[in-house]
């Protein structure tokens, strides 16, 4: 009995030291300069610090094959503002600031996600 006890006693000790650990090592690497990573199909195609941006740049992504975004980047955010998909949810989505939500281009395989920057006061967004 003792036995089982010291076992159980073990493995709870051991689950706890390693989700703090886990808590601890995720705060740490959490930086508060925000990245933005640009995926196309799947392939990372740029990576932008937000923080470094002094003045707003304008680039296009894809081809009219792949289809094409047109992606802006200001100082702290990131955002499509021209897109030759059909229903434009890229451009809607607006400029971003930090990891709430991504901008995400289906049709053309578009993903902007950004991780640092300041935490967001929203727990969750519906649409």
């Amino acid at each position: 009995m003792k036995k089982k006890i010291l076992l159980y006693t073990s493995v709870l000790g051991l689950i706890l030291i390693s989700s703090l650990i886990m808590i601890i090592s995720q705060r740490m690497a959490r930086s508060n300069d925000p990245v933005a990573y640009i995926y196309k199909d799947g392939q990372l195609l740029s990576t932008i610090k937000l923080n470094d941006v002094k003045e707003t740049y304008s680039f296009r992504s894809g081809s009219p094959s792949t289809g094409e975004n047109t992606i802006t980047v200001r100082p702290g955010e990131i955002g499509i503002t021209e897109a030759d998909c059909p229903d434009k949810v890229c451009v809607k989505t607006g400029f971003i600031h930090n990891d709430t939500i991504p901008i995400v281009c289906l049709p053309n395989k578009v993903i902007i996600e950004i991780h640092g920057g300041e935490p967001s006061d929203v727990d969750i967004i519906s649409y």
